[in-house]
């Protein structure tokens, strides 16, 4: 096999990196989101095992990371929000975290319109991989990308309204937090509206959008697997698919972290669900 080439580039106002090797048709494209803390280079154990296989992957600096960490929201992502919480809940970086995902969702569909005029790319046929918060994305970018026909969630969660209201209710508990939120709770009502407007659990649910592999960590205590099994069961129950279209994979003993397995268990399902797909 060719040596799998890695390029640094700026697509608008996207950095990224794209994993390739030479081929003579058009490759399935797969898109990297990585975790809250971290940037495009968190993909590039991925990149390697999908390029390895076949795929053309593109890893990118979600806003305010990386290469883009000063660049501002576009006014599609969601009105701004003045911090309010106090800074040891971590309250306001989890919702800036749900803001990110919703521009990253524009992200992707501008990576997307710029690479159908990308010979190397077979836009008919476009992933989606997120570890972490690019988890959390894989799910949400569905609902937002029609082009998307496989989607990867690593470490991630489908269902935003009750994950934030799980943390908000968590951080009342403590007495030196309690009457602080109450005086924000208007504000928290508005964040609230926000993320579950955003919030892909129903539509998974309800119309089971394409194939998706979630793979967690048993011990992961950031993104529990309780959210996930919910959502497997729920969907199994009222779309009955195969294991080819739907898979949970929770690994023992591991906890909120991407590892060489999970890469290696996500390039290689994806080449199925591809091939499928032919």
């Amino acid at each position: 096999m060719a040596d799998v080439r890695i390029e640094s580039t700026q697509i608008g106002k996207i950095s990224c990196l794209i994993f390739s090797w030479e081929f003579q048709e058009p490759a399935p494209l797969i898109i990297f989101v990585h975790g809250y803390e971290s940037d495009k280079r968190q993909g590039i154990p991925m990149g390697y095992e999908l390029a390895k296989r076949g795929f053309i992957c593109v890893s990118i600096d979600t806003i305010l990371r990386g290469d883009r960490v000063d660049q501002e929201f576009d006014l599609a992502a969601g009105p701004a929000f003045q911090s309010v919480y106090p800074k040891e809940t971590g309250l306001d970086s989890f919702f800036t975290m749900f803001k990110m995902i919703r521009q990253t969702g524009l992200d992707i569909q501008s990576l997307i319109d710029y690479f159908r005029d990308d010979p190397r790319v077979d836009v008919d046929k476009v992933g989606l991989v997120g570890y972490s918060m690019g988890g959390y994305a894989a799910f949400h970018a569905v609902k937002a990308v029609p082009e998307l026909k496989a989607s990867v969630s690593i470490a991630g969660n489908p269902y935003f309204k009750q994950r934030w209201q799980d943390v908000v209710l968590e951080c009342s508990t403590y007495p030196e937090w309690d009457d602080k939120l109450k005086k924000v709770e208007r504000e928290t009502a508005q964040r609230s509206a926000f993320i579950q407007d955003i919030d892909p659990y129903p539509i998974w649910v309800d119309d089971f959008l394409v194939p998706l592999l979630m793979i967690c960590g048993d011990l992961d205590t950031v993104s529990p697997k309780k959210y996930l099994l919910d959502l497997y069961q729920q969907i199994r129950e009222a779309h009955q698919p195969g294991s080819e279209y739907l898979k949970l994979s929770v690994f023992d003993g591991i906890g909120h972290q991407l590892t060489l397995a999970m890469a290696e268990e996500t390039a290689d399902w994806l080449a199925k669900v591809f091939k499928m797909a032919d």
